[in-house]
């Protein structure tokens, strides 16, 4: 146990910064977890259920609702490290440890987490507007956003702007060019 803790200390030391958000992402999944089973086992069900003040989804998720907007700036931020499941935090990560590393290799790790956390406020601000807008979503309420997903979305955009024909190895067989997955990975996003 104790090996493996070492090893992570020193991933968390000597990665990049895509891999301390990997890291981030992951211990805040953890926590949620935690939490929610704890609170499971101690059949505090009324203090976890859905809409009570103490939820994580109420006070870590970005909500469309204008209210709840201004009245919790943080969840600009904070939506990006919690997940919906194990496999919305593992899709993310997978695709972000290596569009992640090919950004940091080119622009390095200041820009890298800047078009992280850049990327996820455009992708909020862009769900607000969306849901305050147009009829169709603003009829199906306020609903939280959580994950990575957008932050994500802007590595791949930024690496696939700035190194387009870069090929990829895809299942490790099928050479890929970079800017072909990332219209392939926004058009699946959005459908």
């Amino acid at each position: 146990m104790a090996n493996i803790l070492d090893n992570l200390k020193y991933q968390f030391k000597s990665g990049g910064m895509y891999i301390k958000l990997i890291f981030i992402n992951v211990i805040v999944f953890v926590a949620f977890g935690l939490i929610a089973t704890i609170a499971a086992l101690m059949q505090w069900d009324d203090l976890f259920a859905n809409g009570s003040v103490f939820t994580p989804t109420r006070w870590f998720s970005f909500s469309s609702d204008p209210g709840l907007f201004f009245s919790r700036p943080w969840a600009i931020i904070t939506y990006m490290f919690v997940h919906g499941g194990f496999m919305h935090l593992l899709m993310n990560m997978l695709i972000f440890f290596f569009m992640g590393k090919m950004l940091e290799q080119y622009l390095g790790t200041k820009k890298t987490l800047s078009i992280y956390v850049l990327g996820g406020i455009f992708g909020a601000l862009i769900y607000f507007g969306a849901h305050n807008i147009f009829p169709l979503l603003s009829e199906k309420g306020h609903v939280p956003m959580v994950g990575a997903s957008a932050s994500v979305m802007a590595i791949l955009a930024a690496i696939a702007t700035y190194a387009p024909n870069v090929e990829v190895h895809v299942f490790g067989a099928i050479k890929v060019k970079l800017y072909i997955i990332a219209i392939l990975y926004v058009l699946i996003d959005l459908m």
